[in-house]
């Protein structure tokens, strides 16, 4: 197997691992907004794992689609962290906005180092579907610290002193 095929390969397990902790995390979220955005994220890996996996099987690579061997454990082990938080949807998000930075470095790697015209072509289309999925959860994110610190404001009144 060449270093490509290699790369494409690691990326779809990295896609592969990301859809599994996401899909158990939508079980787990309140915040709808959260909710929906992690189901659009699912399917849009899903869709990306499936382009890269037909460009391998084209190329006449053999491709796995069960993750990573690290991928149950890291979703497992995310799973706890966000269980002993005091916000759930913010440890999720937190995690997600850290796997998306992830994939996104992993896809600026392949685009850089493949030689193929056409998949790299198709690594920079997938890198702006992933930079806009960063984007969203980045600005959900802001919307949900916002939305804590607003709630946590009336908790500690400001100190005021008499004179």
């Amino acid at each position: 197997m060449n270093r490509e095929s290699i790369l494409v390969q690691r990326l779809v397990s990295t896609l592969d691992d990301s859809r599994s902790l996401y899909e158990k995390a939508v079980d787990e979220v309140v915040h709808p907004h959260l909710r929906d955005l992690l189901e659009c994220t699912i399917g849009a890996h899903w869709l990306i794992a499936d382009d890269l996996a037909r460009h391998i099987s084209a190329a006449g690579g053999e491709v796995t689609r069960r993750g990573s061997r690290l991928g149950p454990l890291r979703t497992f082990l995310t799973g706890r962290s966000a269980q002993i938080t005091l916000d759930i949807d913010m440890a999720y998000a937190n995690f997600a906005a850290k796997r998306e930075a992830c994939i996104l470095r992993g896809l600026h790697e392949a685009t850089g180092s493949v030689r193929h015209a056409g998949l790299r072509n198709r690594l920079r289309m997938h890198c702006r579907k992933i930079e806009r999925v960063s984007t969203q959860i980045g600005c959900l994110r802001a919307t949900m610290q916002l939305r804590v610190g607003l709630q946590a404001a009336p908790a500690f009144p400001k100190h005021v002193t008499a004179w």
